[in-house]
């Protein structure tokens, strides 16, 4: 049980990486303004705090779930 809750959240984890950052190269590239490289940082920051919060919660599940076998 405690390999497939790791591996549903490497999942999420996989798509929200894919997701952000193909947010954030098509607003790097769409305009050449300061809003959307502004933009751009704050998707950054989401996504840099979603991954840190997903950690989080695999090392915490770790902890409280057995281990298997």
């Amino acid at each position: 049980m405690r390999s497939a809750i790791f591996a549903i959240l490497t999942i999420i984890k996989a798509g929200i990486i894919i997701y952000f950052v193909a947010r954030i190269m098509m607003s790097l590239f769409k305009k050449n303004d300061p809003t959307s490289k502004r933009k751009a940082l704050t998707q950054f920051l989401s996504m840099f705090g979603l991954l840190i919060g997903l950690t989080i919660l695999e090392f915490g599940i770790s902890f409280l779930l057995p281990t298997d076998g």
